[in-house]
């Protein structure tokens, strides 16, 4: 086989709609083949060895795996106007070089940073190599010292506002081209060249090795290969070496912008699974852009067997990775390897000092660093790191087994050994402590490796910890990492917290009492005396004293991350959003806290700044302000593509799931959020989640009133504010899904809070013009308002779900109370939230999700009365009977037209996710009502006012998509197309007598139609189904059991036709709604999160 192959000239034919994709080209053509016959007997000969060489696959300024990626990048940055180029890497940055290249070749400007990735003291480290080639391209390059990530950089974000300023429009290029909705294309068009020369060559390559750092050239890979398979192409391994020192976060990437490129080019997103990423992390050598001896080794390897030049930053540790596992029979004898060189050789200029370590003996035991330091062998069980340099993830360098290492005798640090029964080494100026952990032995395995630890961050807990309520020192929620020292332990830390406490029962709580007062130690009572107190008393009043047992707080150890909960997700998800994390934190309480106060601001934005604030509390307060991204001008700006909204749920409700392990109070403040979010995806899961907040805030004395105990102002006004927002999640819940409430009405005594106990806390923002009208003072009374109103719906949910039914008339009095109460919470109503005050301020936060929150508790009463009225000897009357009709087509007829009147940035206000229910609820009436009219006018109007309904959500959705129409459009869509059909309209019911004395309803069938009718009907195409069910829905009467809410059965409508010349028989419209377990929020959570 010749020495260069695989140089195809034929066209590369893509599937659609991959090949659909805008691309310029920038390369020669396809990337060359290499035998390495050397190479491969030089490793044992049982494996043959090739190279895809990137290296020299385009003439601009030589090229590299980035100038691939760009092919994708550069339609779009011309297409959208821009006159700048800019994206950010290291000081020896590959990509930003490809960046530059490729701006000259559009006639763009570049503008880069350069931050300082590697800590490498070279004398001409930053003025050869990649940083000299991207000057004399005439690149704008910007030096910072801020270190390596492959996150969002802030220092990006200044660039791009910077440019902006000038005049310039940027276009934004992430780290490494990756994290981008292109990012993944031009290696899976890679994959499809691959298929390609394979056929020319007459060779399969079962397994290919990659570097991995940033993600996408990876990601792409295991997209265009999965697309391929799927078009009759054998599987294949792909094995990425990870060179970044950060797996966890390079795992996570690459699976998110494989799984997004997977959609783009034509895969459904579960196609591509956790499997399918393979990514060993053997070979980084502990930290990115430093190579250990066995990166060398590899480095003179293959310049000396085939002049296979590689570099230190990237291709010499997939080399030596590829090498040791060829070596050690990892790679089956027979396979065919595919390297994939990706370019980079130009760092080797800036590491000139690189040959003293190369001519280093291989048994030298450690090698050389420019700075004449030793280096110990990465992850070596005979040199282990020490614990502050693996929390630190850098690589700690220790020339003398007995003496500190490099970075803690610069910083004064201890210095500790983290292997098991390590001794601690000398330390500078700190006092020697007892090591908190002993690092776990590391398996050798295939996939990633164990994340490195980072601080354990405390939870909020109501018994062990009291929260910070300092003064606030700036509202500015973006971590403040200044002034701070690199070892982790500068952080704030909380004591551990081991207990818990759990509140004992009214009855048992006077016995505790008297208990706790012997228990508790007196004043002249030596210490050593004292007997352990196993309670804690809140409230001494011998009428109604409130005590809690303290209760080990247990969990068992996670096996990832730092084995606090939620840690793993809370670092996937930082990671997606850096670095506008703190912009989301910030968009949080503009959208989404003043109409919604359960949190105490100031105390969350301190403990946020401080990174104090418990994971999982982070990933729900950022993925609770995803739906509100496009509201944001900063996050607008700064990341105009919003991250994927489904993988950070995903991540968040693995959080959460994590925490229930060992919940405390933060955990309630979690689970609120994650009912409130948004899109809501699944009824199961809320359902069970609204089962356990009750439970674990019973069991933390939530429903109990504090206001008289020995608890700070802001605490007691938290556990309030928390109580009434798990109950509004019970209530709401109950009347939208049709289970019961878990919270009975005579099982609390928390008043409604305050305006006082709901401001308390909060921090003023720029643009309030006074307190009386700012939006926290304008949100707290509407949520105050929601409050009372959820009273008003724990009265109604009694007569929904009593099974063993009182007195008919009993109901009907009580019902009509309500009713009143229900008008007089109306007119109580401040004039800014009442619709029907000329002073109504639609803007104002939770002012349209509280009065469609009113016109659903109208349409329940009217709806319970309604099921009243068929079941007493009101039905007997049918003056009686169409009153109660009037009254229902009303209120559902008021939820449509106020879903009319909605518009712009009516739909990005906040609304509760029962709002979705609610749309679904009145649809259904509508279209029953219509069913039921005693005329044709009647009927026509109610199926009219339900196709308005459909047709403005449906627009919504288009326009900007607004996921809280999803379910009417699922459910009720081809129900009305069905009933607006005019021949099916014409079909009367026939009102025969019950008994003599009653007419029919809409549970007997209707007749069938005349045959002019039925052609007429027939040609509409109308969906014909029947089932044994459904006929039983037809003639049966209503239940007496039946619950109302949105899994309402109706009352057997039925009527219609069926295939079959001359057979007629019932036919139910509603026999196919059924709540499934999940609702799709489809075009939603697009990759790129862009709404139109």
């Amino acid at each position: 086989m010749s020495q260069m192959n695989g140089n195809t000239s034929s066209a590369l034919q893509l599937p659609e709609p991959f090949a659909s994709i805008p691309r310029e080209s920038l390369l020669f053509g396809p990337s060359p083949i290499q035998a390495l016959p050397r190479i491969s007997q030089a490793l044992g000969g049982e494996v043959n060895v090739y190279a895809k060489r990137e290296d020299c696959n385009s003439g601009l300024a030589f090229g590299g795996n980035k100038t691939r990626k760009l092919e994708y990048f550069a339609p779009e940055a011309m297409s959208q106007g821009c006159t700048t180029l800019a994206s950010i890497g290291g000081v020896q940055s590959n990509h930003t070089r490809q960046v530059t290249a490729v701006a000259a070749k559009l006639g763009l400007k570049a503008a880069t940073v350069q931050e300082k990735w590697v800590d490498w003291n070279d004398p001409a480290y930053t003025e050869v190599g990649n940083i000299q080639l991207s000057r004399l391209m005439g690149g704008n390059c910007h030096l910072d010292p801020s270190p390596f990530g492959i996150e969002h950089k802030n220092t990006l974000a200044n660039l791009i506002k910077d440019i902006t300023a000038r005049g310039e429009k940027p276009y934004y290029i992430p780290a490494g081209a990756s994290d981008h909705p292109l990012g993944g294309l031009g290696f899976a068009r890679w994959a499809f060249e691959v298929e390609q020369q394979e056929k020319e060559l007459g060779v399969f390559f079962d397994t290919i090795i990659v570097c991995a750092v940033t993600g996408s050239t990876m990601a792409g890979m295991v997209a265009g290969f999965k697309l391929a398979q799927k078009h009759g192409s054998k599987p294949r391994k792909i094995i990425g070496i990870d060179a970044s020192a950060k797996v966890q976060q390079t795992f996570d990437q690459v699976l998110r912008i494989a799984k997004a490129t997977g959609v783009k080019i034509g895969l459904e997103e579960g196609d591509i699974t956790e499997e399918d990423i393979i990514l060993d992390d053997r070979y980084h050598a502990g930290c990115y852009g430093i190579p250990d001896k066995q990166t060398v080794d590899a480095i003179k390897f293959g310049a000396s067997t085939e002049a296979f030049i590689t570099d230190p930053v990237y291709e010499g540790k997939s080399l030596a990775g590829m090498m040791d596992m060829i070596r050690n029979k990892e790679i089956p004898a027979g396979s065919n390897v595919l390297y994939a060189h990706l370019g980079g050789q130009l760092a080797l200029n800036a590491y000139s000092s690189i040959i003293r370590i190369m001519a280093t003996p291989p048994d030298g035991g450690q090698g050389q660093t420019p700075d004449g330091q030793g280096s110990r062998p990465y992850r070596s069980h005979r040199y282990p790191a020490c614990e502050v340099c693996r929390r630190r993830k850098t690589r700690c360098i220790r020339n003398i087994d007995d003496q500190a290492c490099r970075f803690c005798r610069r910083h004064g640090l201890e210095c500790k050994l983290t292997s098991n029964g390590a001794k601690e080494v000398a330390t500078g100026a700190r006092p020697p402590r007892r090591s908190r952990r002993s690092a776990q032995p590391q398996p050798r395995r295939r996939g990633i490796g164990q994340a490195p630890a980072s601080p354990k961050r405390p939870n909020f807990v109501f018994d062990d910890t009291q929260m910070d309520m300092g003064p606030q020192r700036g509202s500015s929620a973006h971590h403040d990492d200044a002034g701070l020292s690199e070892n982790d332990d500068a952080f704030p830390r909380r004591s551990a917290q081991t207990h818990s406490g759990h509140i004992i029962g009214p009855v048992a709580a006077p016995d505790v009492q008297i208990l706790e007062q012997y228990m508790s130690p007196s004043a002249g009572m030596p210490v050593s005396h004292a007997r352990p107190n196993p309670y804690s008393v809140y409230s001494s009043d011998w009428r109604n004293p409130i005590v809690y047992l303290k209760v080990p707080r247990q969990r068992v150890r996670s096996s990832r991350g730092n084995g606090s909960a939620g840690f793993q997700q809370y670092e996937s998800v930082e990671k997606v959003l850096e670095p506008v994390g703190g912009d989301v934190v910030d968009l949080f309480f503009q959208v989404f806290h003043p109409a919604f106060p359960i949190l105490d601001e100031r105390t969350v934005l301190e403990s946020y700044r401080k990174k104090e604030l418990p994971h999982v509390l982070v990933c729900e307060i950022y993925a609770c302000a995803m739906i509100s991204w496009p509201v944001s001008k900063e996050l607008a700006t700064t990341r105009p593509h919003r991250p994927d909204v489904r993988y950070i749920w995903n991540k968040t409700v693995e959080a959460l799931n994590e925490e229930f392990l060992a919940a405390g109070f933060s955990t309630v403040l979690s689970c609120i959020l994650d009912l409130t979010g948004r899109p809501t995806t699944s009824m199961t899961y809320n359902a069970n989640n609204i089962g356990r907040a009750v439970a674990l805030s019973q069991s933390l004395g939530l429903n109990r009133d504090p206001s008289a105990w020995n608890l700070d102002q802001r605490q007691k006004a938290l556990r309030i504010r928390t109580w009434w927002g798990v109950l509004i999640h019970d209530w709401w819940a109950s009347l939208a899904h049709g289970t019961p409430p878990h919270v009975n009405p005579r099982q609390f005594d928390v008043a409604v809070p305050d305006l006082a106990a709901l401001l308390i806390g909060s921090v003023a923002v720029e643009g309030d013009s006074s307190r009386i009208s700012s939006p926290r003072t304008m949100g707290a009374q509407s949520f105050r308002a929601l409050c009372q109103l959820t009273e008003i719906l724990g009265n109604i949910l009694p007569f929904i779900y009593d099974i063993k039914r009182n007195n008919g008339e009993v109901q009907a009095r009580s019902l009509k109370r309500i009713e009143a109460s229900l008008e007089d919470w109306e007119d109580s109503l401040p004039r800014s939230l009442n619709m029907k005050s000329l002073e109504f301020q639609r803007d104002q936060p939770g002012a349209l999700n509280l009065y469609l929150s009113f016109l659903a508790i109208k349409m329940c009463i009217c709806r319970v009365l309604l099921l009243e009225s068929v079941k007493s000897d009101d039905y007997s009357n049918p003056e009686t009977f169409r009153y109660v009709q009037l009254q229902c087509r009303r209120a559902s007829q008021g939820i449509v037209d106020f879903t009319l009147s909605l518009r712009g940035n009516d739909l990005h206000a906040f609304w509760m996710p029962y709002t979705a229910y609610h749309f679904t609820s009145a649809a259904i009436l509508l279209l029953r009502c219509g069913l039921e009219a005693a005329n044709a006018d009647t009927a026509s109007e109610c199926i009219s006012g339900a196709q308005s309904l459909v047709d403005h959500l449906r627009k919504a959705k288009a326009e900007a998509q607004w996921d809280l129409g999803d379910t009417c459009l699922s459910q009720c869509d081809r129900m009305i197309q069905q009933l607006s059909d005019r021949g099916y309209l014409s079909v009367r019911q026939q009102r025969q007598p019950r008994d003599g004395r009653t007419p029919a309803t809409a549970s007997q069938r209707f007749e069938p139609p005349r045959t002019s009718e039925a052609g007429q009907s027939q040609a509409m195409d109308i969906d014909r189904q029947t089932s044994t069910s459904a006929v039983m829905a037809a003639q049966a009467p209503p239940s007496s059991s039946e619950p109302l809410g949105i899994g309402v059965a109706l009352d057997g409508l039925a009527g219609g036709f069926q295939d079959g010349v001359g057979m007629w028989d019932p036919w139910d419209p509603f026999a196919q709604l059924t709540i499934p377990d999940l609702w799709d929020a489809t075009e939603l959570n697009d990759y790129n999160g862009s709404i139109q």
